[in-house]
């Protein structure tokens, strides 16, 4: 069989070409692709806005000044948001809690807690408010937040994604509240005459309930100008208290002998290592005394009537909460003591 000649391939070209069937199939071709291209077009369009509003929502959530936090509730509750007031308020930064889940970051017995309570949320579907929930931070100690956990609920299967968390710090607003109440109570038994050591049991014991664990006592100063007694110290051990009675004040008697001694402040964040404590440390190491800071109580002429100290079973550098509790406590000692004095 022979080579075709040119002139017959030409024809056969031609006539596929022109063939009506091939060219709708091309045109048909042709428009799909466009479609194609369209739709890509709008996909393309869509993610770009998604992103976009997915890039806005992050920066919103992050500079909320309240803290906000998203646990995957099916993935262990890890946690997949955490915004910039979370960092400041829980002192964990972002980069170490994403991915994490809660008893990766917080005490066993603390973690139990907040899952119990995640998990409540996811299976029951309804927000939770947590009008005061504590947490323990590395440099502030104990807070007081207010928490509502909201759940995030597929519509598709109707279960829960994610817990969106939201926790707003109450502390300054609680402890004022507590100082307050506190102020007015002993004011109200200064005016009705009562006997000064109930007042200052009162000061005593109404700190000691709003700041556990910390422990605290009142000091007063003899009349030799020397040595100070224990007028209340309700949870220290007996046989510490025996142990401080009478002791002289000093340049290196403890916080509270060295604050009589210097009236003012004396803070002491670790009491083994501290050489105000060379002559107590062992005594506080068997009370289970880790720091102390103590506030000299001072009466309207500057003169030094007693010493008002909180206590921490570990070392501890107390907050500005802490300070702020003990100058007004020594404050309310002064006024108890200067009235009764002015009495006798």
């Amino acid at each position: 069989m022979g080579k075709p000649s040119s002139n017959t391939v030409n024809n056969i070209t031609t006539t596929a070409s022109s063939s009506p069937k091939t060219a709708k199939t091309l045109d048909e071709l042709s428009f799909y692709i466009a479609q194609l291209e369209a739709k890509n077009t709008a996909l393309s369009q869509q993610v770009s806005q998604l992103q976009t509003q997915n890039s806005f929502l992050h920066t919103l959530i992050d500079n909320i000044p309240i803290a906000m936090f998203v646990k995957n509730s099916r993935d262990n509750f890890r946690i997949t948001e955490w915004n910039k007031a979370a960092e400041n308020i829980f002192e964990v930064p972002k980069e170490t809690v994403i991915g994490k889940t809660t008893h990766d970051l917080w005490p066993k017995e603390q973690a139990d807690l907040f899952l119990a309570d995640d998990q409540r949320v996811a299976d029951k579907q309804h927000l939770l408010e947590i009008k005061e929930e504590h947490c323990q931070t590395q440099s502030r100690g104990t807070m007081l937040l207010h928490t509502k956990k909201v759940p995030i609920i597929n519509p598709h299967d109707g279960k829960t994604d994610f817990l969106l968390g939201i926790c707003e710090d109450i502390t300054e607003q609680k402890l004022t509240k507590i100082r307050n109440e506190s102020r007015t109570k002993v004011l109200s038994l200064i005016m009705d005459d009562a006997p000064i050591n109930h007042i200052l049991a009162t000061i005593v014991s109404d700190i000691e309930s709003a700041h556990a664990p910390i422990l605290c006592s009142i000091l007063l100063l003899d009349d030799d100008g020397i040595h100070l007694s224990v007028a209340s110290a309700p949870s220290l051990p007996k046989f510490y208290t025996d142990a401080v009675h009478g002791e002289a004040i000093g340049a290196q008697a403890g916080s509270c002998g060295t604050a009589a001694y210097l009236k003012k402040r004396v803070i002491v964040a670790d009491i083994q290592t501290d050489p105000l404590w060379q002559n107590y440390k062992e005594l506080a190491a068997m009370a289970h005394i880790g720091s102390c800071w103590s506030e000299p109580i001072l009466n309207s002429n500057g003169e030094i009537l007693g010493t008002f100290a909180m206590y921490h079973h570990c070392p501890y550098t107390p907050t500005h909460h802490d300070i702020e509790t003990v100058a007004s406590s020594a404050q309310l000692a002064a006024l108890a003591l200067e009235r009764k004095r002015s009495e006798d």
